[in-house]
């Protein structure tokens, strides 16, 4: 993911590191305007910005990411299993190595 974002600098790239995704969805249902993930992503504009997220499961489970502020949503993540391997190339097997995210954001 910072491998992505040092490729993309002159882009205007954030990373946010969810350690949480959990907790972080049931604050924002609690709260909606007011969670921590909504102040987080009022000050991306809506009309250009894209979030992009890359996790190893699946990209489903931080798809909810578009509906806090009205981003468009690119979920990146592992959608089946068995595969085994080193890491780089699960990953680009997946598609949720750095060359992934970058097409992602592009």
């Amino acid at each position: 993911m910072l491998a992505a974002a040092e490729q993309l600098r002159e882009k205007s790239v954030a990373v946010l590191a969810i350690t949480s995704p959990g907790q972080l969805f049931k604050d924002w249902r609690a709260r909606t305007t007011e969670s921590k993930i909504a102040k987080m992503l009022a000050s991306l504009p809506t009309n250009n910005s894209r979030i992009v997220t890359v996790q190893d499961a699946h990209p489903g489970a931080l798809a909810w990411l578009g509906s806090v502020v009205g981003h468009r949503v690119v979920p990146l993540g592992v959608t089946e299993f068995g595969q085994s391997g080193d890491i780089p190339d699960l990953y680009a097997y997946y598609k949720i190595d750095t060359k992934a995210i970058v097409t992602a954001l592009q």
